[in-house]
């Protein structure tokens, strides 16, 4: 897989310098942004499902996610965030 070249913080050293990601950080990244989002596409399912349960026609408001949804979506931003930045830290 090539790494897009537009990313300001991206190098090709095997260490990344500090406040700079190497490939194998940046697929960690990656990786982790997929495993942070799991659980909110899993709320978001079961809430989809739980209005499928009360009515068997969903209405475009039934799509809407509630604030739990929300929620577990803003965690998974903030998740992100503190990631890349430890990431960018961490360099050597």
């Amino acid at each position: 897989m090539d790494l897009p070249k537009v990313l300001p913080q991206y190098t090709e050293d095997k260490v990344s310098k500090k406040g700079f990601l190497n490939k194998e950080d940046l697929q960690k990244l990656l990786k982790n942004m997929l495993v942070f989002l799991t659980p909110t596409f899993i709320l978001y399912g079961s809430q989809l499902l739980g209005s499928l349960n009360d009515s068997t026609i969903l209405a475009l408001k039934d799509f809407i996610p509630s604030r739990f949804v929300i929620g577990a979506f803003e965690g998974y931003v903030i998740s992100t965030a503190i990631d890349y930045l430890k990431k960018l830290n961490d360099g050597k």
